[in-house]
């Protein structure tokens, strides 16, 4: 078996391994699409209510509604905070799942590279060995005609 086949089946492993980590990606990449939208919606929840809020508080509202809304939006704010710190894994987790395909996407290409060199060299061998076997032929036949 010539080194680029047994080269090539290592080459396609990696390629498997590369897809792979791709879909691994992908899926990071839509856990950090999924978090930051929830971020977002609650930021602007928080921004909507807020608004509403400071539109009713110039009418005077009781005490008891006063505080409830308070309770609320605080409430609110530690659900935007640990949406903040889940958007900010998910963030790490796609970050490291990229660099991990980054660095399997190089080995791959420095296979494929390795792979293409040793068929090239492969071809050479080939095409010298049929240059040399041509120029034993061609020396008999010259020392048969003499």
């Amino acid at each position: 078996m010539k080194r680029s086949s047994r080269l090539a089946a290592i080459a396609r492993v990696q390629q498997h391994r590369e897809q792979h980590q791709r879909l691994i990606l992908l899926e990071a990449r839509q856990q950090l699409d999924k978090q930051r939208a929830l971020l977002k919606q609650l930021e602007e929840y928080r921004a909507e209510y807020l608004d509403l809020h400071s539109v009713k508080g110039r009418r005077s509202s009781s005490l008891p509604a006063l505080s409830n809304a308070s309770r609320f939006v605080a409430s609110l704010s530690q659900a935007i905070k640990q949406q903040g710190e889940q958007e900010a894994d998910a963030a790490e987790i796609w970050a490291r799942e990229n660099r991990q395909w980054q660095v399997l996407s190089a080995r791959g290409d420095a296979m494929d590279s390795l792979v293409d060199e040793c068929q090239h060299d492969e071809q050479k061998k080939v095409k010298l060995s049929e240059d040399q076997e041509a120029e034993e032929l061609w020396g008999l036949a010259r020392s048969y005609s003499r």
